[in-house]
């Protein structure tokens, strides 16, 4: 009877101490899964804001190229009307040497 008493007892403190080495491994694998994972996600934020900073740049290039053409275009129907009026004016000239 004292053998299989003994034979449980240590029977049992193989079982515990297996799950002790088990639930020891098991934490230290997720405080590092979780470590890893924080790391990831840094990653991922600093990617996020400097793809939003690229946006944001890129959208403000885009105005700034968009108020260009606009003054490009308002010089060019400028330099069309002062054409027309130059041309206007010289043949205006010419019909009063005409005359």
């Amino acid at each position: 009877m004292n053998l299989i008493f003994s034979h449980n007892i240590l029977f049992s403190s193989s079982i515990l101490f297996i799950l002790f080495v088990i639930i020891s491994i098991n934490f230290i694998l997720m405080s590092s899964i979780k470590k890893e994972s924080e790391r990831k996600l840094e990653e991922i934020n600093f990617e996020i804001e400097k793809e939003s900073f690229s946006s944001i740049k890129a959208e403000d290039l885009s105005k700034n190229a968009i108020r260009l053409e606009k003054k490009l275009d308002y010089k060019l129907l400028r330099i069309k009307l002062e054409i027309l009026n130059i041309d206007f004016t010289l043949k205006e000239i010419c019909k009063f040497i005409n005359i």
